[in-house]
């Protein structure tokens, strides 16, 4: 595959190892017919930047980069947002040659796609220029509660796997993983996974033929696999709560305390500490029970309001029967 000029990478604030490393791997790339070459220094101006964040040279020259620039980001925290692709450090070979081959790959085929292509820099799938997503996520789970909360889509990649899309704004999700891959995807830590913001129209839609499901069946598997018994923080452990309605066992994963859990739940609003107490059920199984729950909005946040006012109504009621009553029999009316 062919294209007018090569697409130039700026390696920002890498130091030599990585520089030769990045160069290395350009070369294998060019052996798979990827038109690509390596700016000398620390020019800012290639199509595509490879920057360490972790660095005073990468953490100030990031900001002045050009909104439609892709970027590769070496970093021990995974950062993502429009054009931005984490990268794990420290940098791997194994790691950086599959990704940089499918970035310019895709880079190249909108450049060649363009008549008269100059080696402009390729116009991103999606056109908004929104805010960094998330960028304090730890895990698969957070980076998903972002996207449903903020209505924003996404495409996640995490390798060998088919892509998994998510469509934030109808909690719907696209995928031609099955189930066994789904549950991989969901156990794989966040640095190793590539994510790109998406349009709503880059959805997958039924005339593409990827199966399109609800988010709920993913975001229960992947609360059970990256909770690890770490409370969401928007559920306080001390605080009452219970279930709207029985979690689907039949299609989600589940351990048999779950069952004794919801059970529970289902019946009355009860904390954290009091479930541990009453079942004897290892704290960590409760918390990744609850927020699989918390994820798929089964619980109750606001049941144990709701029961003390239904409480209170009985004994107004209770008082006013009395007092009826009481005047019944002294002949007041």
């Amino acid at each position: 595959m062919a294209a007018t000029k090569p697409i130039l990478i700026s390696p920002v604030g890498l130091h030599d190892y990585d520089v030769g490393l990045l160069s290395s791997v350009v070369e294998r790339l060019r052996d798979h017919g990827i038109h690509c070459h390596v700016l000398p220094g620390s020019n800012p101006r290639g199509h595509l930047a490879v920057v360490d964040t972790d660095s005073e040279e990468g953490k100030n020259t990031l900001p002045l980069l050009r909104p439609g620039q892709v970027k590769l980001l070496l970093s021990q925290e995974p950062t993502f947002g429009k054009n931005l692709v984490s990268v794990p450090k420290p940098l791997r070979e194994d790691t950086l040659t599959p990704l940089l081959m499918k970035v310019c790959e895709r880079m190249q085929t909108q450049m060649s796609a363009r008549p008269g292509a100059t080696g402009e820099e390729p116009r991103s799938v999606d056109t908004r220029t929104t805010a960094p997503a998330h960028a304090s996520a730890k895990n698969l789970l957070h980076l998903l509660l972002w996207a449903k909360r903020n209505k924003e889509s996404l495409k996640i990649i995490a390798d060998p796997h088919p892509p998994v899309f998510i469509n934030g704004s109808t909690s719907a999700m696209a995928t031609a993983a099955d189930r066994d891959q789904q549950k991989a995807i969901s156990r794989t830590r966040l640095s190793d996974i590539s994510v790109e913001h998406i349009s709503n129209d880059a959805f997958p839609g039924p005339a593409d033929g990827t199966p399109i499901s609800s988010l709920s069946g993913f975001l229960w598997s992947t609360a059970l696999a990256c909770s690890k018994g770490e409370l969401l923080g928007e559920i306080d452990r001390h605080k009452a709560f219970k279930l709207k309605a029985w979690p689907n066992f039949t299609r989600n994963d589940f351990v048999l305390q779950h069952l004794e859990l919801a059970a529970i739940l289902a019946r009355r609003a009860v904390s954290i500490d009091e479930l541990q107490k009453i079942t004897q059920v290892p704290v960590e199984v409760i918390i990744d029970f609850v927020n699989a729950a918390y994820a798929v909005n089964l619980l109750d946040m606001h049941a144990v309001v709701a029961e003390e006012e239904e409480v209170i109504r009985k004994q107004d009621q209770q008082r006013r029967n009395l007092l009826s009553r009481l005047m019944l029999r002294l002949g007041i009316k």
